[in-house]
């Protein structure tokens, strides 16, 4: 029986307990399934993609993630960084999202202005991706048909990054490399989900050195 490919999303690799870990790791070890109202098992042929914003290797040092299903699941890993890491995908993200959401109501929209798609560049999306949706779903709503999605369609907290302009460092030479070392660690650590090995390594730093940075900057999630 092919079951297609079914995807965990992070609400069920975070969230579950060690029971739904427990048979999701027979379902992938064996090829099994018990339908409910059955005893017996069916066979199944299907691939499983499981995402996850958490660190599963220390939810797994941390006794909140099942081992077995760890590696069961880590055949093929793939690390997509968060939005805020790649901006340049967010103009075609957001074109694409656009294009979507005006097909499904059947209106007309010529794009967004070049001052929108700066302040969408600009945000930081916390959200991520889904949040991007959410703007663009907003921002359609109010454009009128045949119109093009302008900074005024965005939400305040979206338009206030479209009126942000680059400044010049100010202050001493020590207080400018802070600033950048810290923006550096920062940019790491949410690339890397606060793998301190692989952080390290990204800064050519040893980790010891990581860690006391670390503490000098508080870094942490934002």
């Amino acid at each position: 029986m092919d079951f297609g490919t079914p995807k965990l999303n992070s609400f069920y690799i975070r969230g579950r307990s060690f029971t739904f870990c427990r048979v999701a790791w027979r379902v992938l070890q064996e090829g099994e399934v018990v339908r409910v109202g059955e005893s017996e098992p069916r066979k199944i042929q299907t691939r499983v993609i499981a995402a996850t914003n958490r660190n599963l290797e220390e939810e797994l040092q941390a006794g909140r993630f099942r081992q077995d299903l760890y590696y069961r699941l880590s055949v093929f890993p793939i690390e997509l960084p968060p939005l805020r890491q790649r901006p340049e995908d967010i103009p075609l993200l957001a074109d694409h999202f656009l294009k979507e959401r005006a097909a499904e109501l059947g209106v007309s929209i010529r794009g967004f202005t070049p001052e929108a798609i700066d302040a969408l560049s600009r945000y930081d999306w916390p959200g991520n991706v889904r949040e991007l949706e959410n703007q663009i779903q907003r921002a359609l709503v109010l454009t009128p048909s045949d119109g093009t999605v302008t900074l005024d369609m965005l939400s305040e907290k979206i338009r206030q990054h479209g009126d942000q302009k680059p400044t010049p460092l100010s202050g001493s030479l020590r207080e400018g490399i802070a600033a950048l070392e810290q923006e550096m660690i920062q940019a790491a650590f949410e690339l890397y989900n606060d793998n301190k090995s692989r952080m390290a390594k990204h800064l050519n730093i040893s980790r010891w050195t990581l860690q006391q940075k670390m503490k000098q900057y508080n870094t942490e999630a934002f």
